[in-house]
């Protein structure tokens, strides 16, 4: 009965070794993507090209990834000249701090003006909505959801 108790520990620290190993590896995998999903959002902000724009906003777009910790939130404002598409960062920390920005709503926003895919976009640093201020990133353009910032 000795051998029998024996093989079964055996097999069972086997099986909870692998399954220890396993565990570690989807953990190394979720800090791996996830940093991943943050350091896009510190795209080449330049700290010499911040402006500031006001427009009503007429559009509220969300990238297409398709994890929600990696998608991320874009509005373009328009005013009587120009439509700009700021870029402010991933859903699950501008959906917390914004909420329910509307159509047509007018806001301000200061930011790099960079450029992304050929095309000028800003990356929002401030965002003043009514007398409600929300800093979204600090002078340097690193986010303050990345924990390397706070």
């Amino acid at each position: 009965m000795s051998n029998e108790t024996s093989d079964l520990e055996k097999v069972v620290k086997l099986w909870l070794s692998g399954l220890a190993l396993f565990t570690a590896g989807m953990a190394v995998l979720a800090i791996n993507r996830t940093v991943h999903g943050l350091k896009r959002y510190r795209r080449n902000y330049n700290p010499d090209s911040v402006t500031e724009f006001t427009g009503h906003v007429v559009e509220v777009f969300y990238s297409k990834e398709s994890r929600h910790d990696t998608r991320g939130v874009i509005l373009f404002l328009a005013d009587e000249e120009e439509v700009m598409e700021v870029h402010l960062g991933p859903s699950w920390y501008i959906d917390r701090q914004l909420r329910h920005i509307k159509i047509g709503e007018e806001l301000t926003v200061s930011g790099s003006v960079i450029d992304f895919k050929n095309q000028e976009i800003m990356v929002a640093r401030i965002l003043k909505r009514g007398k409600n201020t929300y800093q979204l990133r600090d002078e340097e353009g690193s986010p303050y959801w990345d924990s390397k910032v706070n």
